[in-house]
């Protein structure tokens, strides 16, 4: 999910282009050519040059609207997938500077036909095309002057509005609703501008004083809504008295505003009145609406994505496994073999490699098992291993596990990966090799700390292609199903590996 921002600008860039074009024909279409030639041509005629109303003012007018939009296009275009703060700058700059060469040479080409008349009978054909020139490159600096400030504080905001913190879908859900709203609001008032229905004073109020402090006391409440949770704000009495101080005071603000600009006398008092308050109790209500509609839906996508995330780990969990049925047979016929041939530890290995595969097919289909269960199969994964590892003296194991645990259920195959990778990277039967193991449960949270040593492995990982859930995957379990209630550091060294995960149970 990314935000919009930059299309919608795009999509209003070519909005107010398209009216802009569009007016500047419209406004002279009905006027008799001599009378344009008195309007636009009086200086053509006292310089002695023909005068033509496409060459000298529609053509020109329309080629500047035309360069302008398709400059802001590409600079935006190159912007799209990624942030400002993301480009190569030094790959960059070559294109920006291919956008600023055509922004100049459209602008020297509409200052040249536009103001004709200043170079027709010049001396010098050079001196006038780089006066010309220069007054074009004026103007395109005097633009960018107020649009680079702008496009930085744009990228710096959409680079924090995109960080991985929070709620970031409803945040960027948030941002692309008002930078919709706003596209479609200054499309409507650049449509007015240019055909001048701002002269209307029914339109003029109604559409810049009593709907901008609604659309923006919408989205202060519904801000406010996301960031509290919902109906958490109205616990929360300070930040609910901030909340409503500021949209009060956004709507007083234009209150004055009207006031000043509009020269209204003591009869619009009570006009006033009424559209304050139906601003004050309209945008909150409307933001709540909005709220609940919208949060509901991204509960169910989330709900949905963990339980794909949970199917995707059982599916791997479960792929190593052919026919079950056929492989506890022979288990159990291994089983019996190492016993009739005194094979204790063999015969055990068998007994605990079966308990883990019933595990495996059972329990870790299911959405949540037991955490004593989870423990146990821990416990019989990490006895298989000290099989294979007991005889090196160069190997040191240090397993703390409680014997019992409170009770509490979390999702199978959460904390095996932590402890298999630990075995899987940390034991060298040639080179001095550790791993320490804790877990603890203490007042509803689970604290495991993980800590071995590492070994490099040369050429292709079989294990690690076939192994079970590896720990990106874990890492985005623990995000969908404990967000906001777990906690994982990982730091990993050159010769030591450590991680601590805490989840909070309840």
């Amino acid at each position: 999910m990314q935000i919009q921002w930059r299309r919608h600008e795009i999509f209003l860039a070519g909005i107010i282009a398209c009216c802009y074009i569009l007016s500047v024909w419209v406004r002279d279409s009905g006027v008799p050519p001599a009378m344009l030639e008195d309007i636009y041509g009086s200086s053509f005629k006292r310089s002695g040059m023909p005068f033509n109303y496409i060459r000298n003012v529609g053509g020109p007018e329309t080629l500047m609207a035309i360069v302008l939009f398709t400059g802001h296009l590409l600079l935006n275009l190159l912007l799209t997938k990624r942030s400002l703060f993301q480009q190569n700058i030094v790959k960059l700059l070559p294109r920006l500077a291919l956008i600023f060469l055509l922004l100049l040479g459209g602008a020297f080409i509409v200052q040249y036909f536009e103001e004709q008349y200043l170079y027709h009978g010049s001396n010098s054909y050079r001196h006038s095309l780089t006066y010309a020139f220069a007054r074009g490159g004026k103007a395109i600096i005097h633009i960018l002057v107020v649009y680079v400030p702008y496009l930085l504080l744009r990228e710096l905001i959409i680079h924090y509005l995109e960080r991985e913190h929070g709620h970031r879908s409803f945040r960027i859900w948030c941002t692309n609703h008002l930078t919709a709203g706003a596209t479609a609001y200054f499309a409507i008032f650049f449509f007015a501008i240019f055909f001048e229905l701002l002269r209307i004073r029914a339109f003029m109020v109604v559409y810049c004083y009593a709907i901008p402090p609604l659309i923006l006391g919408f989205y202060v409440c519904l801000f406010a809504f996301s960031r509290h949770k919902g109906a958490q704000l109205f616990k929360q009495k300070q930040d609910l008295l901030r909340y409503l101080t500021q949209l009060q005071v956004l709507v007083l603000a234009f209150d004055l505003w009207y006031v000043i600009v509009m020269e209204a006398g003591r009869h619009f008092v009570p006009f006033l009145i009424i559209v304050t308050l139906i601003q004050l109790i309209a945008a909150p209500t409307m933001a709540w609406l909005v709220y609940n509609i919208q949060r509901s839906k991204i509960d169910m996508l989330q709900g949905l994505q963990a339980e794909l995330g949970q199917t995707q780990a059982s599916l791997q969990s479960l792929r190593a496994q052919i026919n079950p049925h056929f492989l506890f047979n022979a288990l159990n016929t291994i089983y019996g073999l190492a016993l009739q041939e005194g094979a204790s530890q063999t015969a055990e290995g068998a007994q605990k490699l079966g308990e883990m595969m019933r595990f495996m097919l059972h329990e870790n289909a299911q959405e949540k098992i037991p955490l004593q269960r989870e423990l146990d199969y821990l416990r019989n994964y990490i006895h298989l291993q000290l099989l294979r590892t007991q005889l090196a003296p160069s190997i040191r194991i240090d397993i703390q596990l409680p014997e019992k645990v409170p009770t509490a259920d979390i999702p199978p195959m959460l904390l095996i990966p932590f402890v298999e990778n630990a075995f899987k990277h940390g034991i060298s039967l040639e080179k001095p090799s550790f791993i320490r193991v804790t877990l603890t449960v203490h007042e509803g949270s689970l604290f495991l700390d993980v800590h071995n040593s590492i070994h490099q492995r040369s050429g292709e990982d079989t294990e690690r292609m076939n192994n079970g859930i590896g720990l990106v995957n874990v890492q985005k379990r623990l995000e969908l199903l404990y967000p906001d209630r777990h906690e994982l550091i990982i730091r990993a060294g050159v010769h030591e590996y450590f991680i601590h995960l805490t989840v909070q149970l309840n």
